[in-house]
Parts: structure tokens; C-alpha cells; sequence
């Protein structure tokens, strides 16, 4: 992340993002959005702990006090704006993980186990922290870390499905195209985590055929969204659920339940995004 001209702040991801936090709040109990809130607040606050290399940059407390003001009172705009002139004047997109979005993780997270801030103010503030670390994004990746041109699937059901068919099925329509898959069935939610952040697939692909389950594919979803950014996630979902409906909370790339029509949808997105 140290590299300012190669790292671009995607104004448009971050507004999509932040929509998409917002009606999760409109759309699961307070347990579930503490849920969410909380993985959001611990993969910020340590990424400072998990870097390996060079020095770590602190943000100026005081410019650190008005982004996290920014972010409780929702204004959203003055924290991106602040953020901007950060990288206008200079700042890698490393400086603003470390000193901005760390910084200000830890910072919310001691407010919130303090009584400092209320549920309802971190809950909107870690959504405006994960629409921001989405929204850092490389401009030049063509595909995963490792083998040029690499073709890389992770597909899984969700944690305490018993259904696997329809991702079983997806994963080897994807192998006959000479995709590499990895399946796992029957895995809990921190160990396809594991797995998945240790494979950096390019796409990882999820069965979904309980719609009472929604929000234990929208925490799994927000996990992954923040251990691998670059992966599509795609889901095998039964007919009964609205593709539009499951990508406007859940955070999802693609949503299908015919998996002829999967690999061509999917080519298009991966053009999209820039993959080859």
C-alpha cells in the first residue's frame, strides 16, 4: 500500500459502500450489527500490528480527533474530504491504512468499550471505515498476487448450511473451464476466512439456500470483503430470494441460480474490474 500513484481512491465504491452499510442497519437486529461493527473495528485497528515492513506512520493526534469526530457525527464527506487532502499533500494510501484508518479503529474502539460513543455512532462510523479500506484499491491489478493470468476459485457452503449441491455443482462447471478450485464444505466461518486470506482466490464462491441465514452471509461477506478486497464473491442462491434484493445487503458481486449462465456473467465482471 505504499505506492501513492499506483493506489486510487474510488469516490464511487465508497458512496456504493457506505449505502450498503447503511441498509444493513435497516435490515438486521442490533446482535447482528454488532457483529458486523466489531469485525470492521478489530481488522482495522490491526492492520498497524500485522505490517511487516518499514515504518509506521502516526497521524497527527489532532487531525486524527476531527477524521474520528467526522466519521460518529456521519458526515462522511468531511471525513473523505479530509482524506483527500491527506494524499493531495502527500500521504501513501500505507500512511492512511496506518494513521487514519487503524488509527481511528482503535481509537473508536476504546471509545466504544468506555461508553464514550454509542452503538448507534460506531455502528455508523465502522460502516464509513469499511466503505473507505474498499475504496483504496489498486489501479494496475490484473489478477491475484502470484501467477500472471492466474485463474483461482475458492467455492464453500456458508457455515452451518447443509445444502452443498448447488456450489458443488458451480465449482466444477468452473474446473471444466480450467479454473483452479478449491472446495471446502463444512468449514466454520474463521476457518474459510483462513483459508481464503491464505488462497487469495480471484473469485469466491458461495452456496446460499436458507434465506433466514442472511445474516450469516452478510458477516461472512463483510470478512472477506476486508481479509481479500480484490475476490469477487459470487452465491448460489435458491429462486425464492431476489438477486437484487441478496446484492443490496449482503455486499455481493454476483447472484445466481443457473449455473450455465454463471462463467459468462462473471466474465463480464472480471472485465469490468480489470481482470484478464
Amino acid at each position: 500500500m505504499g505506492d501513492h500513484g499506483n493506489v486510487t481512491l474510488d469516490l464511487d465504491l465508497f458512496a456504493q459502500t457506505t449505502e450498503l452499510f447503511e441498509r444493513k442497519k435497516s435490515s438486521f437486529a442490533a446482535e447482528v450489527l454488532q457483529g458486523l461493527a466489531q469485525s470492521v473495528i478489530n481488522k482495522a485497528a490491526s492492520l498497524t500490528a500485522s505490517a511487516q515492513f518499514g515504518p509506521k506512520y502516526i497521524a497527527p493526534a489532532t487531525r486524527l480527533e476531527v477524521f474520528c469526530t467526522h466519521l460518529l457525527n456521519n458526515d462522511p464527506d468531511a471525513a473523505l474530504a479530509l482524506i483527500q487532502k491527506e494524499r493531495a499533500d502527500g500521504l501513501t494510501a500505507r500512511d492512511i491504512y496506518f494513521g487514519y484508518i487503524s488509527g481511528s479503529a482503535q481509537r473508536l474502539g476504546k471509545m466504544w468499550d468506555e461508553d464514550e460513543a454509542s452503538f448507534s455512532q460506531v455502528t455508523s462510523a465502522s460502516g464509513y471505515l469499511y466503505a473507505l479500506m474498499r475504496a483504496l484499491r489498486p489501479t494496475d491489478r490484473d489478477a491475484t498476487p502470484g501467477a500472471p493470468g492466474r485463474k483461482n476459485a475458492f467455492f464453500c457452503t456458508l457455515p452451518g448450511e447443509n445444502h452443498s449441491l448447488g456450489v458443488s455443482v458451480a465449482a466444477d462447471l468452473f474446473r471444466r473451464q480450467g479454473w483452479d478450485i478449491d472446495l471446502k464444505l463444512g468449514l466454520s466461518h474463521n476457518e474459510l476466512l483462513h483459508q481464503i486470506a491464505a488462497n487469495e482466490p480471484e473469485i469466491v464462491g458461495l452456496s446460499f439456500s436458507n434465506p433466514e441465514r442472511l445474516s450469516d452471509l452478510t458477516q461472512l461477506c463483510v470478512s472477506i470483503r476486508l481479509s481479500v478486497p480484490h475476490a469477487l464473491i459470487v452465491v448460489a442462491g435458491p429462486a425464492v430470494v431476489d438477486p437484487e434484493d441478496l446484492k443490496a445487503v449482503a455486499d455481493v458481486d454476483l447472484v445466481f441460480t443457473d449455473v450455465d449462465e454463471a462463467e459468462q456473467h462473471l466474465a463480464r465482471l472480471m472485465h469490468m474490474r480489470g481482470r484478464k
